[in-house]
């Protein structure tokens, strides 16, 4: 039986270390330490052929592809060429086809995603991405086919951004979390612009600090309990922080050298808070 021997020059049987292992990765799913401690305890317990196949393409090692069995090529690319062929001629599908097809696409790379979130995150991150797209593009395309009011596609690009926020949490990515509050915020901007088409300067400060300030506030209030997802709702808060000046250089007639001042002192101020605060802020982060 082969041995591992262990940095600090311990040895150990290779069934007990694929147990410890296994046990790591069961506290990491679990959140019973930090994601900083599994990764040291990973690291102190892979062993040499782990190593040296550390190199990967979208999550897989460079030996399983280069060992892989015809059989696994040609059932690969043979799902390449169905995606292909569906994607060619998904527009001559009956439409409850194509509602069926984009909901299984999305379902698929979620749940695969998912599944492999702790194994292969790198290939994860792109199964996932993948279906946070197709959700709100194929939803708002088959919408735009097929006439649908505005407040309709607002409606289909809101419930891709809530599917966003739940797959941040429960995956544990919380770039989706952090996406799903953006998306939330074009569309608030959105139906703003469209119902008060020039809300003058204090109306957009009106409109998006107090939002901004909900969102930083929350994600301080979360943060004890869940750095990632404070950290995704302090990350929107800040971004709509400055949505009031944006808003008004890309879907209003006022003044934009005004607009670039208010977004310059904007910033000077953040800078400064973050400065004054760095001491709290850095050991959170941290």
């Amino acid at each position: 039986m082969p041995i591992v021997i262990l940095k600090d020059g311990v040895h150990m049987e290779e069934e007990r270390r694929k147990i410890i292992v296994k046990e790591i990765e069961g506290w990491r799913r679990n959140r019973l330490l930090p994601e900083q401690y599994c990764d040291f305890l990973d690291n102190l317990y892979k062993d040499e052929e782990e190593e040296d196949g550390a190199k990967q393409i979208l999550g897989l090692s460079v030996s399983k592809i280069r060992n892989g069995k015809p059989t696994t090529w040609l059932l690969l690319f043979g799902l390449i060429g169905l995606f292909f062929y569906i994607f060619y001629y998904f527009t001559s599908f009956p439409f409850p086809m194509q509602i069926a097809i984009l909901a299984l696409a999305t379902l698929a790379f979620f749940w695969f995603g998912v599944r492999i979130r702790y194994k292969k995150p790198s290939l994860s991150l792109l199964n996932l991405s993948l279906g946070a797209l197709i959700a709100p593009v194929g939803g708002s395309y088959l919408l735009v086919e097929n006439d649908a009011a505005k407040w309709t596609i607002a409606l289909v690009v809101a419930g891709s951004a809530l599917f966003w926020m739940v797959t941040g949490l429960t995956s544990r990515f919380p770039v989706f979390h952090f996406a799903g509050w953006i998306a939330m915020g074009f569309i608030y901007g959105w139906i703003l612009s469209d119902n008060i088409p020039e809300p003058g300067w204090a109306g957009l400060q009106i409109s998006w600090l107090p939002a901004s300030v909900l969102l930083a506030w929350f994600g301080w209030l979360m943060h004890h309990k869940s750095k990632q997802t404070g950290g995704a709702l302090m990350a929107a808060g800040a971004v709509l922080w400055i949505a009031p000046e944006l808003h008004g250089l890309f879907l209003t007639e006022l003044s934009p050298w005004i607009l670039q001042m208010i977004l310059f002192a904007k910033l000077v101020a953040a800078a400064t808070v973050l400065f004054a605060s760095r001491n709290k802020w850095i050991e959170w982060v941290v």
